[in-house]
């Protein structure tokens, strides 16, 4: 398993593209919630991984399309 901030990513993890518009969530994220809009519309959805705790943010602008995801910063 590699290792980010100290924690180890799952093989799901790993493999989950960063910033690709089109990624899907796997199957073990689970929605923990949104953060409210942004002045400008845009808003952030975080998740967290079963098998390795780890946070991710998935970005959407304010035209509604996904920005894709990215590690939530510690």
């Amino acid at each position: 398993m590699a290792s980010f901030h100290g924690s180890p990513l799952c093989q799901a993890c790993q493999s989950l593209p960063q910033g690709l518009s089109t990624s899907q969530a796997h199957a073990d994220l689970r929605l923990l919630g949104q953060h409210p809009p942004s002045a400008n519309g845009a808003h952030e959805t975080q998740y967290r991984c079963l098998s390795c705790q780890t946070h991710w943010l998935l970005r959407t602008n304010r035209w509604g399309v996904p920005e894709g995801f990215r590690l939530k910063p510690v």
